[in-house]
């Protein structure tokens, strides 16, 4: 509890289990008093935290700059994270310098034009005290400038420029209690220029972020003392447009549309939502409704100035149906695949077989347009196409004469003593159909049946 400027025997009121009481300070102690404010001698008296009046509050941080050489360096800036915000001072003609920090621990660094910044130092200690610590550059630093532009050739505005080692440190590990200090950092200029400073040389990544999150990295090498020329153009982008809808088809509104870990918005009252800024590739979509409702929806974002895609939470459309004969009846171990036809909707890939009923079904799909493949009992594989916005769309898929690829059984038919059993009967059904057909041995015990459809049979013989 702190009480500045209250001296020994100032009486103030205070709040304590709901009883307005009188307190007295006394050398740093505080005392409650009762109704009549007078103190009782034989109670002791309670230490409180940091209530002498005029005590220091700040730690002071001093000491020299000096360069790969031991010496002295003048007007280099000290940077230091102990305190909100950080403190900057300069050194002095002899190199030294001191300030006065907010709070006893944080960093110290030094950096000037020229030179490889200090590593940064750990301060600690406690209030009042002084701490002393010698910043050493770290040999002739390296530059970059350049200009970052939009795709279409515009200059950038703003956008911050930092520059990293390609390796932790550029490949030299800090002395024990300190650590690299963090990368350069320039903002663009009205016509989007850049210049970065005093960073290890080497390989190095030029790291560029404009105000909308859209990020690119561009690697180079420079010599000490070298400064490298290096434009940045910025990937290109696109907004995505769409609307979030429930399991009925009815617009969600105030939901939160996250898209990877920089572009957000929430639903207007109809819905709609709009994610300015994109770049092309896969992202992960994330939705949270109001009543905490939440979907992860995998979206590739094609490039192009915009692309429409809607959002489903609690169940999307479904695409579900049967395949059949040309006389009607199922096909059972098809296989069924799933393509969509719009560019920007994932492309899952995903196939299943069918059922002894033919049946096939696929569920959470994003609305839109899909091509649906049937392959495995055909000679040829069957196309149909089917369009889904909210529900399930059910489709029925027919599947030419013409196009099944008959299969031929060859069979030959032994007694126990795998002697030929000559005039024997064989009889074969399809599993999926029941369908059953029947065909005798010729004298050597073989037989041949041709045209059945493909798939799985019971095969039993006879006298």
């Amino acid at each position: 509890m702190e009480m500045d400027g209250v001296g020994a025997g100032t009486f103030v009121k205070i709040l304590l289990s709901m009883q307005s009481l009188s307190v007295a300070i006394e050398d740093a102690r505080v005392v409650v008093l009762p109704g009549d404010g007078k103190r009782d001698e034989s109670k002791p008296l309670v230490p409180i935290a940091r209530s002498v009046p005029g005590a220091k509050k700040t730690i002071t941080v001093k000491g020299v700059v000096v360069d790969e050489q031991g010496a002295p360096v003048a007007h280099a800036a000290v940077v230091s994270t102990c305190g909100t915000p950080p403190v900057v001072t300069e050194s002095g003609a002899d190199g030294t310098f001191s300030f006065e920090a907010g709070r006893p621990f944080g960093g110290v660094h030094a950096q000037a034009p020229g030179h490889v910044a200090s590593w940064d130092f750990a301060v600690e200690g406690k209030y009042g005290d002084t701490v002393e610590v010698r910043l050493a550059f770290r040999g002739p630093g390296s530059a970059v400038e350049g200009v970052v532009r939009e795709v279409d050739g515009r200059e950038t505005e703003g956008a911050t420029v930092s520059v990293r080692p390609a390796g932790p440190a550029g490949g030299v590990l800090p002395p024990k209690g300190a650590r690299a200090a963090l990368p350069s950092r320039v903002t663009t200029a009205a016509d989007g220029r850049y210049r970065v400073e005093s960073f290890v040389p080497g390989e190095f990544e030029v790291v560029v972020q404009t105000k909308q999150g859209i990020t690119r990295t561009e690697k180079g090498s420079a010599k000490p003392g070298e400064t490298v020329h290096l434009d940045v153009t910025l990937p290109a982008t696109t907004t995505w447009h769409g609307t979030l809808r429930d399991a009925d088809g009815k617009p969600v509104a105030g939901a939160t549309i996250q898209a990877g870990s920089r572009w957000m918005a929430r639903t207007a009252a109809d819905g709609s939502f709009a994610l300015a800024g994109l770049e092309a590739g896969a992202v992960k979509a994330r939705v949270r409704t109001r009543d905490g409702a939440s979907i992860e929806k995998s979206v590739t974002v094609e490039p192009g100035a915009e692309f429409q895609c809607d959002l489903f939470v609690g169940g999307g459309p479904r695409i579900a149906g049967r395949v059949v004969d040309a006389d009607g009846k199922p096909l059972a171990d098809c296989t069924v695949a799933l393509r969509p036809r719009a560019p920007w909707l994932p492309s899952p890939r995903e196939s299943q077989q069918t059922g002894a009923d033919g049946a096939f079904a696929f569920d959470e799909l994003e609305p839109g347009s899909y091509r649906i493949a049937v392959s495995g009992r055909t000679r040829i594989a069957c196309f149909v196409s089917a369009e889904t916005t909210t529900g399930t769309t059910d489709v029925e898929i027919r599947v030419p004469r013409d196009a099944m690829t008959p299969a031929t059984l060859r069979a030959r038919i032994v007694d126990a003593d795998g002697k030929p059993a000559a005039g024997a009967s064989l009889s074969v059904r399809d599993v999926a159909t029941g369908e059953t057909t029947s065909t005798s041995a010729d004298g050597i015990g073989t037989l041949r049946l041709e045209s059945l459809p493909r798939g799985r049979y019971l095969i039993w013989a006879s006298d």
